[in-house]
């Protein structure tokens, strides 16, 4: 009997202890080692997805160089290329990738290296292997199989599974494989060691749990056997538990105790009682009104699973505060108080006050739930009434807003919702919907997805070119801009990329719009005889394939022409890794190509970064320029760029001329060029 308390503890430790050993057996281990041959399985697609990727690259360059190629020698170089990698992707040592064509030739495989003569081709259920393996792959379908190990070369039992893609280009089928049974026992491996650890884990935690809880039962024993004593009238025993402890500190008490504990306990339970309904009444009420709040509203919604929450808020309530101090403001809103309150009683509806201005309604009854816009209208009417402030003697009429949510899982989150869409749209009240507060969002790229979509594919991206002036008034340049036309009724407009730019960033068409407008633009250097600026990121610089793009593109190009072609890289760009940017500069100024630095004066580098790069041109931002006639900092600031620029022999640009003014005060700080609208609107050259 002494240690029943032990046991029973110690047993419900016991029965965790072999409920969780289980969970993890049954439970946590399969969905471990499903997870293991998921990951295996993901990792053998991506290396599949990386090998096609670098195909589908050399395929694209070699489709744009068709004419100038032996298709078959670029071909085996290509092979080249790729063995190494091949080599080199092992999937957890437990597969590969090859490649076979559509004569069931195997043309590259980790087990044919270049120096070697392996005789997989020469195996009798090649052919019908490629036959099964080329089914598999029109029918979007892994493909399993039997095939031998690199140290057990002619057993050809081990089943493996293997997923395809083909490339018609260069007609072949790659294929990422994986041993099922070692895919398996890698899995059953990790498990197993999972499932030993947890047991071990599990096992020290009973003993030192089983050795706690010994040592902090025997105090509470010794007080089990004194309190038995008591109880029969013992009221002479004293229990001496010697512990520097809670426990002890209670054995000393012990006796105090006895004879007041009856009295003692029937005032404790009314003080508590006493308490414990002035704490709630505090916790669950607002201080200035003593209306219920916000914790009692989220009390109530958990308990009443359909209903109604409509939040009402006073429209510009800080005005009255402001103008009239925050004790008229405390008195305006306990008479809301009071007449919402009222009007809810009336109406049978729960009543709260859960913001600075902002009350709750909490309608149990749904009675109009078809058409509950009847309900909020009452709401609206009853609070037309004016408001009396007495210290004042004056009469105010309030505007409020109502946002409502019924039935819904996070019912007063929705409710803030329809409150914020009602007050944005100016209208009353609105009562949630799903859609509310995604719907603008998605409408917008949805709507502008479709505009560039559209814009491409039937070829109404085109390029506008601004004009650039130099001191005498000259045209010398240009700076290419992109648009998206549209006609309405017959007349056109041009879209500016501020308004779609974004968008085409995330559905992934800015580049394609990029492409088509330096397409365009080069097509037209035949014509336009001063230079042309493109605009370059550092972003853009960093994408490889809009690099190689540019790179074809400037390559088409006469030496005549790229020396009339700017790069216009923006300085208030994030450049992570300036030695990429400075190879960039150094590559295309040897092709013949100017570079400016755009925007100087917002960057992450400024004079120091001019040092390093030396531009032909420095563009000065529109910020600096737009007030350089009155603001004295902007044209302080100016002034230093310009002559910073010109004791390197670098020309300064200055763009957003809007103005006579603005133009003239250029002029005397000796800018070299001039661009904006005061001098030139962007435009479509024919």
């Amino acid at each position: 009997m002494k240690n029943k308390i032990f046991y029973k503890i110690y047993a419900i430790i016991v029965a965790i202890v072999l409920i969780y050993s289980l969970f993890i057996i049954f439970v946590i281990t399969p969905k471990i080692s499903d997870y293991i041959i998921d990951l295996e399985i993901k990792q053998a697609q991506i290396q599949l997805k990386r090998v096609d990727s670098i195909i589908k690259s050399k395929q694209l360059y070699l489709k744009s160089q068709e004419k100038d190629i032996d298709f078959e020698e670029v071909k085996k170089s290509i092979l080249e290329e790729l063995r190494s990698l091949i080599q080199s992707i092992t999937i957890e040592d437990l597969g590969y990738i090859f490649l076979i064509n559509s004569e069931a030739k195997i043309v590259l495989h980790p087990e044919i290296t270049k120096d070697s003569n392996s005789s997989i081709n020469n195996m009798p259920n090649i052919k019908s292997m490629f036959e099964n393996l080329e089914l598999a792959y029109k029918k979007s379908m892994p493909y399993e199989y039997k095939w031998h190990k690199k140290e057990d070369p002619s057993n050809f039992s081990y089943e493996k599974i293997a997923w395809i893609k083909y490339n018609d280009y260069f007609d072949w089928y790659i294929v990422s494989s994986l041993y099922k049974e070692d895919l398996i026992k890698k899995s059953n491996e990790i498990s197993f060691m999972i499932i030993n650890i947890s047991l071990i884990v599990l096992i020290l935690i009973s003993l030192v749990s089983s050795l706690f809880i010994k040592r902090l039962l025997n105090p509470i024993l010794k007080l089990s056997e004194k309190a038995k004593l008591v109880k029969e009238g013992r009221f002479d025993i004293r229990c001496s538990v010697d512990t520097n402890d809670e426990l002890g500190v209670l054995s000393s008490q012990f006796n105090d105790m006895l004879d007041f504990i009856e009295d003692n306990t029937k005032n404790l339970e009314k003080k508590i009682s006493q308490r414990t309904k002035e704490i709630e009444y505090k916790l669950y009420h607002e201080s200035v009104t003593g209306a219920k709040n916000r914790l009692a509203l989220l009390n109530d919604l958990k308990k009443y699973e359909f209903s109604a929450l409509n939040l009402i808020s006073i429209d510009d309530f800080d005005d009255i505060n402001e103008l009239y101090g925050y004790e008229v403001g405390d008195e305006v809103l306990i008479e809301m108080t009071t007449r919402i309150d009222e009007f809810a009683k009336k109406e049978d509806f729960l009543f709260y006050k859960i913001g600075s201005a902002t009350f709750a309604i909490l309608d149990l009854q749904l009675k109009n739930f078809i058409s509950y816009d009847l309900v909020i209208q009452k709401i609206l009417k009853e609070f037309k009434k004016a408001v009396r402030i007495n210290s004042l003697k004056i009469e105010i009429i309030f505007e409020i807003t109502v946002g409502t949510a019924i039935s819904q899982n996070n019912q007063l989150a929705c409710a803030n919702i329809a409150l914020k869409n009602a007050k944005k749209r100016g209208s009353r009240f609105t009562i949630y919907n799903q859609t509310i507060d995604t719907q603008e969002n998605i409408k917008n790229t949805t709507f502008w997805r479709e505009k560039i979509n559209s814009a491409l594919q039937e070829d109404r991206v085109i390029p506008f070119f601004q004009p650039i002036f130099n001191k005498e008034g000259k045209l010398i340049k240009y700076e290419v801009l992109m648009r998206i036309k549209e006609t309405i009724e017959g007349e056109h407009f041009y879209i500016s990329p501020t308004k779609f730019l974004d968008i085409a960033f995330k559905i992934k068409q800015y580049y394609s719009l990029n492409r088509l407008i330096i397409n365009k633009a080069f097509l037209m250097l035949d014509t336009i005889k001063e230079e042309i600026s493109i605009n370059l990121s550092f972003s853009d610089i960093m994408n490889v394939e809009y690099m190689n793009f540019l790179k074809t593109q400037i390559e088409l190009l006469k030496k005549e022409q790229r020396g009339r072609i700017v790069f216009e890289i923006l300085e208030s760009d994030d450049i992570t890794d300036s030695e990429i940017l400075n190879q960039f500069i150094s590559e295309y100024r040897k092709k013949g190509i100017k570079i400016a630095i755009d925007d100087f004066g917002t960057g992450f580098s400024n004079f120091s970064y001019i040092l390093k790069i030396k531009p032909d041109f420095i563009k000065i931002d529109g910020s600096l320029i737009k007030d350089i006639n009155s603001d004295e900092n902007s044209y302080e600031i100016v002034k230093s760029i310009t002559t910073f620029s010109k004791s390197l022999g670098i020309k300064v640009i200055a763009e957003f001329v809007h103005s006579k003014e603005v133009y003239e005060t250029l002029k005397r700080l000796d800018i070299d060029e001039f661009q904006g609208y005061y001098l030139g609107e962007p435009c479509a050259l024919n």
